[in-house]
């Protein structure tokens, strides 16, 4: 079912509705705009009932279904706390911090937008908890050039610098969600699984992620794969090794591996994937943390994949994860090569400012508020 430019579907979606591409050909054919009634938006969008110009968002939402939570360093589990508290009042001083984290060569300022219309768009809650937020820059000179076990030291590294220079006291911390562009999202979860953010675990509220590879490379479009390797040949990146899992001749040794073993996501309230069947730079399979039949199959990787994801699976299982695919609405222009292998839609998580909005005032006011 749809609302509002927001289609739902629970657990057996992809049983039961064709596949996000051709579903979003036919509500843009339908007329299923047309008959929508304006949502009550702090800032309107315009065009809103043009189906050819809107973003359409997919939702398969999963509640918790575990009690349990994995230990962190022996991939056992431990007792949960009764309830997961996340505090919804407190102090003048009480803080929720998002820290947002850019892709692979890139910078701060490419997640600024965004940065700005969460800070105009998304409301106060209604309680003391303001929101602070720290666009990451340690790794602006590293993405390329280091792995992600460094990225991910660099990352704990400036978020607890940024903790002390605030002077935000672990007590005035309430809440920390992470929001995370590309092969930031894995950055991300290298910098949660270091020691030294071992305290503030119990604090983590949302991790968002755009577009973001947490299965690898593997499997994608073929050209991008053969790229890659290309690139690689010609300016060595650690972390594009790491990527195409060729870290190590046993995929069971590759970081990515290991860090799938880390169970730091189960710490969060929600856990927010967001993917597009229009990129073809991270194989959507990947950025959703699902089975793809083609990796399963692959007699040297298969096996190793398969428990990646069966791992992610049993973190993901203890908390409320949303898996989000987005339809870009058919740009106007020349077929570009940018557009033929899906990078221009990968670029549009930062881009589309009409997203942001849509999305932000709808879907962003119940995991990032």
């Amino acid at each position: 079912r749809t609302n509002n430019g927001i289609a739902n579907g629970k657990s057996n979606f992809k049983s039961s509705m064709p596949g996000p591409l051709e579903l979003a050909a036919k509500l843009r054919k339908s007329g299923h705009f047309g008959g929508l009634r304006p949502l009550r938006l702090a800032e309107a969008i315009p065009d809103f009932t043009d189906g050819k110009s809107q973003p359409i968002l997919m939702e398969i939402r999963t509640p918790p279904s575990l009690p349990l939570a994995l230990d962190s360093e022996k991939g056992g589990a431990k007792e949960l706390k009764e309830s997961k508290e996340h505090p919804r009042s407190g102090g003048r001083e009480s803080v929720h911090l998002i820290v947002m984290v850019h892709g692979w060569y890139g910078c701060s300022h490419d997640l600024r937008t965004l940065r700005n219309y969460m800070h105009t768009l998304l409301p106060d809650d209604g309680t003391a908890i303001r929101r602070k937020y720290l666009l990451a820059t340690s790794n602006e000179d590293q993405s390329g050039l280091a792995t992600f076990k460094k990225m991910g030291e660099n990352l704990a590294a400036e978020i607890l610098a940024f903790l002390a220079s605030h002077r935000i006291s672990k007590e005035a911390l309430k809440r920390v969600s992470f929001v995370a562009f590309s092969l930031g999202g894995v950055a991300a979860r290298a910098a949660l699984s270091e020691p030294c953010l071992a305290p503030l675990l119990s604090k983590m509220h949302t991790f968002l992620t755009l577009g973001s590879p947490h299965l690898g490379f593997k499997f994608g479009a073929t050209l991008i794969e053969s790229g890659a390797r290309v690139l690689n040949s010609w300016q060595p990146s650690p972390a594009l090794t790491e990527l195409l899992l060729n870290d190590s001749s046993d995929p069971s040794l590759c970081f990515m591996y290991e860090l799938a073993h880390k169970a730091v996501l189960g710490h969060f309230r929600f856990v927010v994937l967001l993917s597009s069947p229009q990129d073809g730079y991270i194989p959507r399979y990947s950025s959703r943390i699902e089975c793809s039949s083609e990796a399963l199959a692959d007699r040297k990787y298969g096996t190793a994949i398969g428990a990646m994801v069966r791992s992610l699976e049993a973190q993901l299982a203890q908390t409320t994860t949303i898996r989000l695919d987005i339809v870009w609405p058919e740009g106007a222009g020349p077929l570009t090569i940018s557009k033929a292998i899906g990078h221009e839609a990968h670029l549009r998580f930062l881009l589309n400012s009409l997203f942001y909005r849509l999305f932000l005032q709808t879907m962003g006011r119940r995991y990032l508020c």
